[in-house]
């Protein structure tokens, strides 16, 4: 390659050029950095938190069962002759069930009538001997011996028809018998037996029928919660402990039975309780291998919503209603098992903020500790900031924010 000679005056428009290019691409970066600097805040929505009252309580899980359970079973023997019920019938008291051939019962009833009045008949006949037998001992027309063999015939025919009286209330039983009724009001299973099978009785189960209204639901309590229960005043203070575990300066702690507490019960995915009871048994001892104490509340059904078997949740007031700082639950976030909350302080610097949580009341999470009401705290937009960068606050709307939180809490 040959290079060729260039002037200074060629030299001097090139090197203005290269200059000019230089400064334009200095003020391009400058421009670019500013922009970068000048990049628009991340926009959240904040609220304030506000007081609510609530009731602190528990919750643990339960089933409902029957409050009555009946085996329907014979009280006499024979063939089945009748079914006298759908399978799955809802059932009254006395509601005939099944019907056992009653032929022979019938016959022994009649049988037994008919030795009643055999034995009507001779009490008859020997009482008007005896009469006669009165007026002859007393002219000696007959001695002390026979009077008193004619007085103990129709003793025993007395006694005879008291037997045969007997006997027919047996047989008028068991006749009775052969028609099976139901013992309660309630819902009845599907039939066991078919017609044409030989019953046995006190042995061969035929359905089986159960009560809905009322139900039981059973539960367990820790053995916490039970000491905290006991230990309660009626007003939901606590008693002092200084005069040892077992008793107050009043007497003995008062039995949960006694307390009349009242529990809410929640169905599978529900958030608004339907059904409610009160304490009515608890165990006279804990279980050993669980920690707990089951305890019982007697629930009413009228529409027949529940049934035997359905798991619910229980839940019991813990102590005197408070008040507690609330934040709606979507500002809450999670790390590692932890909840915080992200809060902006007075230059809309963004701060991260550990809390401990309590119960939901519909919506609003009760807020234990680390956290004030005069605070703004980010319910939207929390994955745009960072801690210690400023963001740009919107007040939370009417729609932003859960609807008002009701004093009862309905959920954990």
């Amino acid at each position: 390659m040959r290079w060729l000679p260039i002037s200074s005056v060629e030299l001097l428009p090139r090197l203005a050029l290269a200059s000019l290019m230089l400064g334009w691409s200095s003020g391009c970066n400058r421009g670019q950095s500013e922009e970068k600097k000048e990049a628009p805040l991340p926009e959240v929505i904040v609220a304030l938190p506000e007081e609510r009252a609530f009731t602190p309580f528990a919750e643990f899980p339960g089933r409902t069962e029957a409050l009555k359970t009946v085996q329907v079973r014979a009280r006499v023997a024979g063939y089945l002759d009748k079914i006298l019920f759908h399978d799955g019938d809802s059932v009254d008291v006395g509601a005939p069930l099944f019907q056992i051939d009653p032929g022979p019962y019938a016959a022994e009833d009649k049988r037994a009538q008919a030795t009643i009045r055999q034995a009507e008949t001779r009490v008859r006949r020997l009482a008007q001997q005896l009469a006669r037998a009165q007026k002859l001992v007393g002219s000696k027309a007959i001695t002390q011996e026979e009077f008193e063999l004619i007085e103990a015939d129709h003793a025993e025919a007395e006694a005879a028809l008291d037997v045969a009286k007997s006997s027919q209330r047996l047989t008028e039983l068991n006749l009775g018998y052969s028609t099976i009724k139901s013992p309660l009001k309630g819902k009845i299973s599907r039939r066991l037996v078919d017609v044409g099978n030989l019953v046995k009785p006190d042995d061969t189960l035929l359905a089986t029928i159960i009560q809905l209204d009322p139900l039981y639901a059973f539960f367990e309590i820790d053995e916490r919660t039970v000491l905290q229960l006991r230990r309660a005043e009626p007003s939901g203070t606590k008693k002092s402990l200084s005069t040892g575990p077992d008793k107050s300066p009043d007497g003995p702690e008062k039995s949960l039975v006694e307390q009349n507490i009242q529990v809410r019960l929640f169905l599978t995915g529900e958030t608004e309780s339907a059904l409610g009871g009160v304490i009515d048994y608890a165990d006279n001892e804990l279980d050993v291998n669980t920690g707990t104490l089951r305890v019982r509340v007697k629930v009413d059904n009228p529409k027949l919503l529940v049934s035997p078997g359905f798991f619910i949740r229980c839940q019991m007031p813990l102590g005197a209603p408070r008040k507690a700082i609330c934040v709606p639950e979507e500002a809450l976030q999670a790390d590692q098992g932890q909840r915080f909350l992200y809060v902006l302080n007075e230059n809309d610097e963004v701060q991260y903020r550990r809390v401990n949580i309590g119960p939901l009341l519909s919506g609003w999470r009760v807020i234990e500790d680390n956290l004030k009401l005069e605070e703004r705290v980010v319910i939207s937009g929390q994955q745009r900031v960072k801690p210690g960068k400023k963001a740009a606050p919107t007040p939370a709307g009417e729609k932003d924010l859960p609807a008002v939180a009701t004093a009862k809490a309905g959920g954990t």
